[in-house]
């Protein structure tokens, strides 16, 4: 999500914030918020004051940008992989599985908690 809001905020501002580590740090802090509500609301207001060369920066972003950014990085992929590699390291299939739990702030993500996710623990459709 930092670097799709770096690029919208180059955009607007014609400043690139890739160019100053505090600017960075600031739209990584405020992504960790907008991730955080947009598990329970469909849309948040992702702003920061004093961004760069003192302009303030917001946008909206709604659960649909943030899913199709997450997708486009890989992370359904990534979060898929340390369960084929526990599936191997212990010898067993997905059948052998009787239950999962899933802890972290990432089981928040209504993303994660979607149909794609369980295919792959219910139908075995690993890559």
């Amino acid at each position: 999500m930092v670097e799709h809001i770096a690029d919208v905020v180059k955009e607007k501002l014609r400043v690139d914030p890739r160019e100053n580590r505090r600017s960075m740090i600031k739209l990584a802090k405020e992504a960790r918020r907008v991730k955080h509500v947009l598990s329970a609301n469909q849309k948040v207001q992702f702003s920061v004051e004093y961004l760069i060369n003192d302009m303030d920066f917001a946008t909206m972003v709604d659960r649909t940008d943030f899913e199709q950014m997450a997708t486009a990085a890989g992370f359904l992929q990534r979060l898929t992989l340390p369960i084929q590699e526990a599936l191997a390291k212990a010898g067993m299939t997905v059948a052998d599985v009787n239950s999962v739990e899933i802890v972290g702030g990432g089981v928040r993500v209504p993303m994660v908690q979607s149909a794609y996710v369980w295919d792959y623990l219910t139908l075995g459709l690993f890559p």
